[in-house]
This record gives structure tokens, C-alpha cells and sequence, in this order.
């Protein structure tokens, strides 16, 4: 098993796959089908990741993120009805607070529909269940959703405010960082397009001075 999820996190899906199988025939379970899930997630197999989301339930409770990556690879896919029909599974499933990273999902999926409003609620409410959790799991790229939703709504001294918390998240992170480049470059580009939108805050040459930044 260990050797299958190392070659999983080194992104070898389908040499994993064949550890996998190997596997199974002396220890199929819970572990062994939730990393046949990762692997067939990470080749794009829906209906792999499917049967065994089904082999899963049928050992104990359907882990989260193999629900989110059955809704990512539904979305993916163009499925988003099914991909908000599976998140919404998850949350009846679970129990409170909500896991977070599915509340964020769900936003996700509605914000690419347009949903913009539902959206903005959706994240809100993850940040709410962040807070009822004592040792959340950190998500930086929160606020990010939350701006770019604030921005759709042209709520934009709201939207403003959430990346001066992801600027302020920064300071905290280390700038060598993977995670920090990423964090970094979504700031600078939603940065640029809130001062290109119309209104108080309208200042395009300093949108091109954060989008130069961000090529850079």
C-alpha cells in the first residue's frame, strides 16, 4: 500500500494501479479502494473512481476527499449538476460542523454557473464551519473565492478587503514556497482586475503594474 500511494504522490497513477491490484488480492478494504480512488482520480477515470467510491461504502464511511474528487471529476467532465448532486450527498452525510473544503466546492461549482450569490453564501458558510472546527485545515485560497465572488456581485470594497487579508496571509507563509508562488499570483491578478473594474477604487496603471508583476 505504501508503495502504491508513493508512487501516487510522485504521479504514477497507473504503476500504482498495478501495486494496487497486486494488493488486492491479499488485502482488499477501506485503504486498499480509497487509493485505487486517488489513482483513478488522477487519470481522469470517472467511472474508475466511481466503483471505488461504491467498494469504499461498502467497508465504512466515504472519505471527503474522495467525494470531492468524484465532484471534480463530474465538473471536469461538464457534469455540474451531478458534481453539486455528489457535494450535496457529502454534506447530508456529514455530520457538524460541515467539512469546509465541501462547503468551498460547492461555491466553486455555482460560481462557474454564474450562481454568483449562492456562490458567495457557500463560502461564507465555509468560513463559518472553518471556525466551529478547532484545528481547521488551513485554506489561504478562501478569501480568493470569496473576492472573485465579491467581485462578480460589484461588491467591490468587500472584494478589496478579502485580498488585503490574503496580502496580509502572505507575510505568514514562507515566499519559497510553492503554495506562496500560487497564493501570490492569484492575489496579483484579481489585484489587477478590481482596479480595472469601474468605480472608487478604478486605477488602471496600477492594475498594470500587479498584472506585470504577476508575468513576471
Amino acid at each position: 500500500l505504501y508503495k502504491a500511494l508513493a508512487q501516487i504522490a510522485v504521479r504514477e497513477p497507473k504503476q500504482a494501479l498495478e501495486t494496487l491490484a497486486t494488493f488486492e488480492t491479499v488485502n482488499p478494504g477501506f485503504a486498499c479502494y480509497t487509493a485505487m480512488a486517488d489513482a483513478h482520480f488522477a487519470l481522469g477515470d470517472v467511472e474508475g473512481v466511481e466503483r471505488d467510491a461504491a467498494r469504499i461504502r461498502e467497508y465504512g464511511k466515504e472519505p471527503v476527499q474522495v467525494i470531492i474528487n468524484r465532484a471534480v471529476s463530474y465538473d471536469a467532465a461538464g457534469d455540474t449538476a451531478k458534481a453539486i448532486e455528489i457535494i450535496d450527498q457529502g454534506i447530508l452525510i456529514s455530520e457538524p460542523p460541515i467539512d469546509p473544503s465541501l462547503l468551498r466546492h460547492r461555491g466553486q461549482v455555482l460560481y462557474e454557473l454564474g450562481r454568483y450569490e449562492e456562490a458567495f453564501a457557500e463560502f461564507v458558510n465555509a468560513r463559518q464551519s472553518m471556525a466551529a472546527i478547532v484545528e481547521p485545515e488551513p485554506d489561504p485560497f478562501l478569501p480568493i473565492n470569496i473576492a472573485r465572488t465579491l467581485l462578480a456581485l460589484d461588491r467591490l470594497p468587500e472584494a478589496a478587503a478579502e485580498l488585503d487579508s490574503v496580502e496580509r496571509e502572505l507575510t505568514r507563509l514562507d515566499p519559497t514556497t510553492p503554495l506562496h508562488s500560487r497564493l501570490l499570483a492569484s492575489l496579483l491578478q484579481w489585484r489587477a482586475t478590481l482596479l480595472l473594474r469601474p468605480g472608487p477604487l478604478f486605477d488602471p496603471a496600477r492594475a498594470a503594474e500587479f498584472a506585470a508583476e504577476g508575468l513576471g
